[in-house]
């Protein structure tokens, strides 16, 4: 970082919030890639073993391995069945791709808000206004947030991937706090 920065500067809260809301984005978006993942083998799974399937009739089911197997299958299926319910994936598919989406449209604005500040190299009160509009937003996100326990190995690698998208020293700051 330039030494000429002033690192009190009061628009590094919309750098931080920016940073913070992309960290959320990417965190949620690859918790709805797990949850879509896992759910579409299990459907995967429950749709091949449904007598219903075209692959019940295979040849292969009728002798003694394949006999065995069918069954091992059938078991999984109806544990796959229970698990969906259990853990409710279609709930949280639904949680994580709402919560993302106001992430993501959030994202966006800081992103136009920070383009703004480094393209008039001015930090406005106007600025400071949205600044605040999307703290508030962002607090209404939190709020209704489906993470009971967050995952922190994936914490780290997302402020990974967001410290390497967006390192400090990209972001302008003016001298002084004046507008």
């Amino acid at each position: 970082m330039k030494s000429d920065r002033n690192l009190k500067h009061t628009v590094w809260g919309v750098y931080d919030l920016y940073r913070n809301v992309k960290f959320n984005s990417e965190y949620y978006s690859l918790k709805l890639h797990r949850v879509e993942l896992l759910n579409t083998i299990l459907e995967s799974i429950i749709l091949i073993t449904a007598p219903s399937s075209s692959v019940t009739g295979l040849w292969f089911w009728s002798n003694p391995i394949g006999s065995e197997i069918w069954k091992i299958l059938g078991a999984v299926a109806a544990f796959s069945i229970i698990f969906k319910q259990a853990f409710q994936l279609s709930k949280k598919l639904k949680e994580y791709s709402n919560i993302l989406v106001q992430y993501r449209t959030l994202d966006q604005d800081l992103f136009v808000l920070c383009e703004l500040i480094k393209s008039k190299e001015k930090y406005t009160t106007k600025m400071k206004a949205d600044y605040e509009r999307a703290l508030k937003k962002k607090a209404a996100i939190e709020s209704n947030s489906p993470e009971n326990k967050p995952s922190k190995k994936l914490k780290v690698k997302c402020q990974a991937e967001v410290n390497k998208k967006l390192p400090p020293q990209s972001f302008w700051v003016p001298l002084n706090e004046e507008n």
